[in-house]
């Protein structure tokens, strides 16, 4: 399993982001290398598909299955209703399943 996580410097939800996603890998027994991938302006949100920072892909293919709308900025998730900078550890652990 290839996973990685998109963000842009100066983000200010990657790097809770990183914590969770680490702990999500390391619950679920998963000994998966991640990979960070800075994204540095908007032409890079566009090559690289980024969906806003943080986005975590999983082979390739967005968490959340969500396509299009590339963005350099700040991406907010619902979880449980509420809108979010930083995905928990386990909205994560809840989508990560649908790859396994």
């Amino acid at each position: 399993m290839n996973v990685e996580l998109y963000y842009f410097e100066g983000c200010p939800s990657y790097i809770e982001t990183e914590e969770n996603l680490k702990m999500t890998l390391a619950e679920l027994g998963l000994t998966e290398k991640y990979k960070m991938i800075e994204v540095s302006n908007s032409e890079d949100a566009i090559a690289k598909k980024f969906l806003g920072s943080p986005t975590i892909k999983i082979n390739g293919i967005d968490l959340e299955h969500k396509d299009g709308n590339y963005v350099f900025g700040c991406r907010v998730y619902t979880i449980d209703g509420k809108m979010q900078g930083t995905p928990s550890i386990e909205f994560i652990k809840k989508n990560l399943k649908s790859f396994l």
